[in-house]
């Protein structure tokens, strides 16, 4: 999982300072974040069978499926 030392260290880049909650509040959504990649990921591998191995290809076109959601999200029904 992803540790708040890291999480801390990535937003601090910059020169951010960071209130502790606002980490715990980050390591909560990146472990929910991870789950539905993981979901999606078995999803993707049990459509060739419940009995098979998750491949990397099931990983991208997970995190794919993701990226086109968030994109669909942020557009919404701009040309309807």
């Amino acid at each position: 999982m992803v540790s708040i030392r890291k999480v801390k260290k990535l937003l601090s880049r910059n020169g951010k300072q960071v209130q502790h909650t606002a980490l715990e509040e980050f390591q909560t959504r990146v472990i929910m974040l991870i789950e539905a990649l993981t979901t999606l990921t078995e999803f993707n591998s049990n459509k060739r069978g419940d009995r098979t191995r998750i491949t990397i290809e099931d990983v991208k076109l997970a995190y794919l499926a993701m990226s086109d959601e968030k994109e669909e999200e942020d557009f919404g029904d701009w040309n309807v």
